[in-house]
């Protein structure tokens, strides 16, 4: 636990020193304790609260995956360094230091790699419950987690021994737990709140929005996403004043606005800039209007 609490502090504050302070909307989860982040009593605006979401989650992402190396290998040493290279490594960095979904996303996937492993010492049915609730909440909150967690998850499943029906069936029931997450979007998007990505009020923007059909054509078009990892390069060379600008692009209001209220912690004017060829985040999708009463506001970075 020494060397996982060494990582947390030092890539915490790497991140810290680095980190973007920019809006935008995302998911569900990702919402609701983006929101909760902006009640603490540090930064001075709400942009800089929600980005300390990544920051601490980057580094606990890092920390979580120090201890497992260490906890593996018996020696400190070699899950220090596998923690510091996670947390240094480029696509971890520039996500763990704006408010993105992925930081957050990759101290889920750690929490479910420990409860993977704790399961093979057993392979017991009370072992594989911790195993469903985590990939549940893996692929909750980022789709395509699933694909990783899944494989996983199902050889779990055969090889847990007794197989029973009840426990596979309680096991099945803990990984739908975290997709109740998602019941917060129709109820959010009926109060019509100035950010009202996708508009999920109704059964067909609901599916629509949770199945990701406005992404499917884009899924796999830019696997390196070239242009994010550029933009990522040039903010962390970046004066920390410029960081806002070269990372915004296309994003719209803050999260304390789509979460309960309050000044939008961040406004741009000018029209979307759609990032990587596809849809802008506040674009209309195909085959579907703009709700009653609610137009298409796009919002820009500066260039």
């Amino acid at each position: 636990m020494g060397a996982a609490a060494a990582v947390f502090l030092a890539v915490l504050a790497v991140y810290l020193f680095t980190i973007c302070p920019t809006v935008i909307d995302q998911y569900p989860l990702w919402t609701l304790l983006a929101r909760a982040c902006d009640f603490l009593p540090v930064g001075h605006t709400s942009a800089y609260r929600v980005a300390l979401l990544s920051a601490v989650s980057g580094a606990a992402a890092a920390a979580l995956l120090a201890w497992l190396v260490a906890s593996l290998t018996g020696l400190a040493l070699p899950g220090a360094l596998a923690g510091i290279a996670f947390a240094l490594w480029l696509p971890t960095w520039s996500q763990a230091v704006r408010p993105e979904v992925y930081a957050l996303e990759a101290l889920l996937f750690a929490v479910f790699l420990i409860a993977l492993w704790r399961w093979h010492d057993e392979r017991s049915p009370r072992r594989l419950l911790w195993v469903a609730l985590s990939a549940g909440g893996v692929a909750m909150h980022h789709r395509t987690g699933f694909l990783a967690a899944g494989p996983a998850l199902i050889a779990a499943f055969w090889l847990t021994r007794p197989r029973r029906l009840r426990g596979l069936l309680s096991a099945g029931a803990l990984f739908i737990t975290p997709f109740l997450c998602y019941l917060y979007l129709p109820i959010r998007a009926a109060a019509r709140p100035p950010m009202n990505w996708g508009y999920p009020a109704t059964a067909e923007r609901f599916l629509y929005h949770v199945l990701g059909r406005q992404y499917a054509r884009w899924a796999f078009a830019n696997p390196l996403d070239r242009g994010g990892a550029r933009r990522s390069r040039l903010a962390l060379r970046a004066p920390r004043r410029s960081r806002p600008a070269i990372h915004t692009l296309g994003h719209g209001e803050g999260v304390s606005r789509q979460a309960g209220g309050g000044a939008p912690a961040h406004r741009r004017r000018g029209p979307a800039r759609p990032v990587g060829g596809g849809m802008g985040r506040h674009q209309r999708p195909e085959g579907l209007a703009h709700p009653p009463g609610i137009g298409a506001r796009h919002v820009r970075g500066r260039g």
